[in-house]
């Protein structure tokens, strides 16, 4: 009985101290916060290592695609690299994919100011055209330019252009095509949708040659077509127009599309196998 009594007891206390003893908690699980990405050439994105509070190392396959600095990565070239985050003895990576810039979302800009550019010409974020005109990403026309308009525009309202000439003229990007590039064999026939969305009774032009021209459209038609491949022009569809690149021979070349009122280009390479 007296054993009995004694192994109640000590069930008891077991039980007590089970109560107040917390449970061992899982330590937080280590991750990289990305496995892959995506850039354009210039873009930056941060990658960071979660779940540790030790510094990681970070290291570029290739430096020459993808540089990563305190886990900063910068985009340098088309290509691939894959970024690693060393903590201890463990090793964690994200690939990184760099592709070409998309030039078809970028907005024509006019300004005589330069100031407005000058640093997005030195990040690569506006492309120098002729004269006043400039080629601008989405993103620095959206945090540069666009606030800049702003504070001129309420400038001018409120003290008045005492000559009456805008400070800025803005060109809305105008031209579209459904290909950057074109890549195919002997033979085989391309469709390339031409969007023009303006209101102005505009010609479209197109040729295939490797020559160069200043949005001049008298300049295009002179050039010398290449015989590596043909084009035909469709009917339009409302503000679209179908081109049909016929490929003839192995080469390359470039498709240039022009518009000759608002005076955009849109040059497309061509690589036939």
């Amino acid at each position: 009985m007296k054993h009995l009594k004694r192994f109640s007891f000590m069930l008891v206390i077991m039980l007590v101290l089970s109560m107040i003893i917390p449970a061992p908690v899982d330590a937080a699980t280590v991750k990289l916060n990305k496995s892959k990405i995506t850039l354009e050439v210039g873009k930056t994105t941060t990658l960071k290592i979660t779940g540790t509070k030790k510094k990681p190392t970070w290291k570029s396959s290739n430096k020459k695609v993808a540089t990563v600095n305190g886990g900063k990565v910068t985009a340098k070239k088309k290509g691939t690299a894959t970024i690693a985050a060393t903590v201890g003895k463990k090793k964690y990576t994200c690939k990184v994919t760099v592709k070409s810039v998309d030039y078809s979302n970028w907005v024509s800009f006019r300004t005589n100011d330069f100031s407005l550019v000058r640093s997005g010409i030195l990040t690569g974020e506006v492309i120098y055209k002729d004269g006043d005109d400039y080629l601008v990403s989405p993103d620095y026309y959206k945090n540069v330019i666009e606030p800049a308009i702003e504070i001129i525009e309420s400038a001018e309202s409120e003290y008045a252009n005492p000559y009456g000439v805008p400070l800025v003229t803005v060109n809305p990007k105008t031209l579209f095509t459904d290909k950057s590039k074109i890549t195919t064999s002997v033979g085989k026939k391309i469709k390339v949708v031409i969007t023009l969305k303006t209101d102005l009774e505009d010609t479209v032009y197109a040729k295939i040659t490797n020559d160069t021209y200043d949005n001049d459209r008298d300049d295009l038609l002179y050039f010398d077509e290449e015989e590596i491949a043909t084009l035909k022009f469709g009917d339009w569809n409302g503000d679209r127009i179908p081109i049909y690149v016929t490929a003839k021979a192995s080469g390359k070349s470039n498709l240039i599309i022009y518009s000759e009122i608002t005076k955009e280009k849109i040059i497309i390479p061509i690589v036939i196998k």
